[in-house]
């Protein structure tokens, strides 16, 4: 494959500086108050991997670091800012026997890091010392995975598990590196004033480009990038290419208006986004690249209920959805039927969930519930599951399982119970 001849030619290759692993911390206290920092899509800060969700939480006791859970026990994996200070861990990418990602110590700054679940350690320190070189847009290609880095955004490095290699400048600053086939595409940014320029691919070393209009929300769903691209023609519809053709899917709302696609997900042959009309509003799409259509207007009408977040997980698509009646609650689809899965916050309080994530058959989200004792919320986020039928807070389902700092936002009266610690 070109894109790998062209890393073992780079003569800019570095040893990675793989550190001394951290050991997970043996105890915590405190509530951890925020799981599941929302910060991307498609597990840039929630992943299911080895068994196990990664996602990003906050106590008092340690900050936001990387924890984990199984469904029965939830563990931190590593205290990588020691103390309260924040590791801010994201950008969650697996790749090979470890799991990837970026995360932020007073000593190094923001640099790639990775764990196996039982040793963290920082990969390189590209930029040495404090300063940081803010690693982004992790993309796994074959056996190689790549990323940029905020000081030369327009530069992809390589790491293969063993050597980090400075591949080559594309061109315009990168965004949204999304794999397909041997090629890495992209959302191209210009330099300057920093809009979208097109979609592009690249093999390493310079960039071709597909589609020279703004754009963004690149998705790989079989053989096609799909994305929202915006034309002085018809604004911001849906579009596709597989490098040999880019084409309009859909102009979804006629003319120069604007539908706005976005959060492209696949369920069975299908590819379900967001999009806006002035007779629907912002409603549920789909399309199989030859038929598009309007799937669920959840709130019928010209008003909208903003589908977003989409997750697929088993046969069932989950999403967070807005309706006068309950307000941001979490649904799901089937393609069949589309249903609320729960009002956690029942009536038109709303529950917001967010960074959805699947792990065996459960999907597992952020949520701010209502206090049992109070008519205001709690002002915690808590970490959540559903299968469809059961939805439960991840730790506490109405007895203690966890050490108090795991009953996601209790009192600070409630028994300090054992737990299963990560050693």
């Amino acid at each position: 494959m070109r894109i790998r001849a062209l890393i073992a030619a780079a003569a800019l290759a570095l040893t990675a500086g793989v550190a001394t692993g951290t050991s997970p911390a043996a105890a915590v206290e405190g509530d951890l108050t925020n799981p599941l920092t929302p910060v991307g899509r498609d597990g840039s800060t929630t992943v299911g991997w080895n068994g196990w969700l990664y996602f990003g939480g906050e106590t008092n006791a340690v900050g936001w670091e990387l924890w984990r859970t199984d469904g029965t026990t939830v563990e931190l994996v590593a205290d990588i800012a020691a103390g309260p200070d924040d590791a801010f861990p994201h950008e969650l990418t697996p790749f090979g026997e470890w799991l990837y990602f970026r995360a932020e110590t007073p000593a190094t700054g923001s640099e790639l890091w990775r764990t196996d679940g039982t040793n963290t350690e920082l990969v390189a320190d590209i930029e040495p010392g404090p300063e940081s070189s803010r690693p982004g847009n992790l993309a796994v290609l074959g056996d190689v995975l790549y990323f940029t880095t905020a000081s030369a955004q327009s530069v992809l490095r390589s790491f293969d598990g063993a050597v980090l290699t400075r591949v080559g400048d594309v061109g315009p600053l990168v965004s949204e590196l999304t794999p397909l086939g041997d090629w890495l595409y992209f959302a191209g940014i210009d330099d300057e004033n920093f809009d979208s320029v097109g979609v592009y691919r690249t093999q390493g070393v310079g960039a071709e480009r597909l589609f020279d209009h703004p754009a963004s929300g690149l998705a790989a769903i079989g053989d096609w990038i799909y994305f929202g691209g915006t034309t002085p023609e018809l604004g911001a519809e849906l579009w596709r290419t597989n490098g040999a053709t880019t084409e309009l899917v859909a102009d979804i709302w006629p003319g120069v208006a604007s539908s706005y696609p976005g959060d492209f997900e696949v369920l069975d042959e299908w590819v379900y986004f967001q999009a806006t009309t002035a007779v629907h509003g912002a409603e549920l799409w789909r399309t199989d690249g030859v038929t598009t259509e309007l799937f669920a207007d959840i709130v019928e009408g010209p008003n909208t209920s903003w589908p977003r977040a989409f997750r697929t997980v088993g046969e069932w698509m989950y999403f967070p959805a807005d309706t006068p009646q309950t307000g941001i609650e979490l649904w799901r689809t089937n393609g069949a039927t589309t249903e609320l899965v729960a009002d956690i916050n029942p009536g038109w309080e709303s529950s917001e969930p967010d960074s959805l994530g699947g792990l065996d058959g459960w999907v597992y989200f952020r949520a701010t519930e209502m206090t049992a004792d109070s008519n205001y919320f709690d002002g915690f986020s808590h970490l959540w599951r559903s299968d469809g039928d059961v939805t439960e807070r991840v730790g506490f389902d109405g007895r203690p399982l966890l050490t108090d700092y795991l009953l996601f936002g209790q009192p600070d009266t409630a028994p300090a119970w054992t737990s299963t610690v990560f050693t």
